[in-house]
């Protein structure tokens, strides 16, 4: 996938050969994303199995701000048997470069990513409690479709 530009962001795919820094910033992501302290660097060598296979079934894609990655997101494909669907997971943007159009790049990276593999719609879920998360999804024309039964997740779909 080639590197796309939106705003004055730059979004790009991380490629296989992640480097340590890298896998510094996902861990300090990640800990911002479950909202935990980050603790030293005990899941280092753990993170970078878990990017590596994560590379294999989708695009990890991220946003750096001098070289250093400030956010990210997972677009993967679920196909089912009758529709071409994507998903986004994971979307993080660290709370230094929030509001500042992050998230909001990487969405739309994420879509035109969806648009160019001719998928019908892109899924994603966010907490009721990330005002701003789900605000920033229906700016960018995702629809509110529901809760999922038995979590407190709301759904959005773009598409269809």
């Amino acid at each position: 996938m080639r590197e796309k530009m939106t705003g004055t962001f730059s979004v790009e795919v991380l490629r296989k050969g992640v480097e340590e820094r890298d896998i510094d910033a996902i861990n300090s992501l990640v800990a911002q994303l479950l909202g935990k302290v980050k603790k030293g660097n005990k899941r280092s060598s753990q993170n970078r199995r878990t990017v590596t296979l994560l590379q294999e079934v989708a695009a990890i894609m991220v946003v750096r701000n001098g070289g250093s990655i400030v956010g990210l997101g997972i677009f993967s494909e679920k196909p089912t048997l009758t529709h071409k669907v994507g998903w986004i997971d994971d979307l993080v943007v660290d709370e230094n470069f929030r509001r500042r159009g992050v998230g909001e790049a990487l969405i739309k990276a994420m879509i035109e990513a969806g648009k160019d593999r001719g998928l019908e719609r892109l899924n994603c879920t966010c907490r009721p409690e990330k005002v701003p998360a789900n605000n920033l999804c229906l700016k960018v024309g995702f629809k509110f479709i529901g809760t999922i039964n038995g979590t407190n997740f709301h759904t959005f779909e773009y598409g269809s």
